[in-house]
């Protein structure tokens, strides 16, 4: 299966599923609007920014955010 990965205006990321359209996944909501997310390395993680100057990294398996990276000035 493929998969996509989405940012929506309700501040949740969604793995979709390519062929039914269906979400096999959600992550968050995060506290401030996504702006970028992508699938990183083997699929088992996926980093999201944001308006609130943060990159965040969410663990695939379990959806909890895995790590954070601040310091930006600005919408990353």
């Amino acid at each position: 299966n493929k998969r996509l990965v989405t940012a929506h205006s309700d501040k949740v990321i969604r793995i979709l599923n390519t062929t039914t359209g269906q979400a096999e996944k959600q992550f968050g909501p995060t506290p401030s609007d996504n702006k970028a997310v992508d699938i990183i390395g083997d699929g088992g993680t996926i980093v999201s920014t944001g308006v609130d100057e943060l990159i965040r990294f969410w663990n695939v398996t379990n959806g909890q955010q895995s790590g954070l990276l601040a310091g930006h000035t600005g919408t990353v």
